[in-house]
């Protein structure tokens, strides 16, 4: 046959095909759920879920609903631990506040007997999901926003005597926009009798001179303990802890600027 001949003949043949395909059916093509819980460690074998969401979109929930989400058996990872399992749901040993009362209780790997936690712990079911909890990361404020600082706090201390404390200074990206935000924890004056002049968490934009005040007080200090993104919707929830006087309360919250919604709240006097 000609060569123009075969020429054609394949033209013809590549004109007829059809791509091949694989039709895979809906069912196996949508997304898994994706339930993850977001707990606090209490005591030596205990976990307080702050907030949790059973499936990606759906709304945040707390207290049981979150602490039976997490199988018997399965693996936790804990900020201070590594790795441990799950030993069903219990309830917490102190009065709790809101509906903040249901606990996972935890297991070593190794068998060495849970102590208290030395420092704030958090954790986090399941291990492989996205959004995973943080540390916030520190760093040094100049003399120019020490400046600032003291001006804000003096003018709301009613220039009572005493001296700016800069509790914590950190930076965070809360909106996933790849710009940190600063958040500072301040005090200003002595602390008498369980109270200071004025406290305040601030937070203030990358970029803006702005100072917004989350929260304020005379009678609690205030500290931002980690992060995390339960809905991996790339917006940050934040965990905070009051202390005030003998009493400690952890909230998770959600930030849109100085908006704050509480999501879970857990305090154990």
């Amino acid at each position: 046959m000609p060569s123009h001949l075969w020429f054609l003949l394949a033209a013809v043949v590549l004109v007829g095909c059809k791509p091949f395909t694989v039709e895979t059916p809906e069912s196996e093509t949508a997304p898994p759920p994706a339930p993850a819980v977001f707990m606090v460690r209490f005591g030596p074998d205990l976990l307080v879920p702050l907030g949790c969401v059973s499936d990606l979109g759906a709304p945040f929930e707390t207290g049981r609903d979150c602490a039976t989400l997490v199988p018997k058996g399965d693996s936790i990872s804990v900020s201070d631990l590594g790795e441990v399992k799950s030993k069903g749901t219990f309830q917490a040993r102190c009065e709790a506040d809101g509906s903040g009362t249901a606990a996972v209780g935890i297991l070593p790997l190794v068998a060495e007997p849970l102590s208290w936690p030395e420092a704030p712990a958090f954790a986090w079911w399941p291990m492989a999901a996205a959004g995973a909890p943080g540390a916030p990361k520190s760093f040094a404020p100049t003399s120019q926003q020490l400046q600032r600082l003291t001006e804000l706090a003096s003018q709301k201390a009613g220039d009572a005597l005493g001296e700016l404390m800069v509790r914590q200074a950190i930076e965070l990206d809360l909106n996933g926009d790849g710009r940190a935000e600063r958040i500072y924890s301040l005090t200003w004056g002595e602390e008498l009798g369980g109270a200071w002049a004025w406290s305040a968490l601030l937070l203030q934009a990358q970029g803006s001179d702005e100072l917004r005040i989350i929260y304020e007080s005379q009678h609690e200090l205030f500290e931002v303990l980690a992060h995390v993104d339960l809905d991996r919707d790339g917006q940050r929830e934040i965990w905070t802890r009051l202390i005030g006087g003998e009493r400690e309360s952890d909230q998770l919250e959600s930030w849109d600027g100085d908006k704050v919604s509480v999501i879970g709240r857990w305090s154990c006097e």
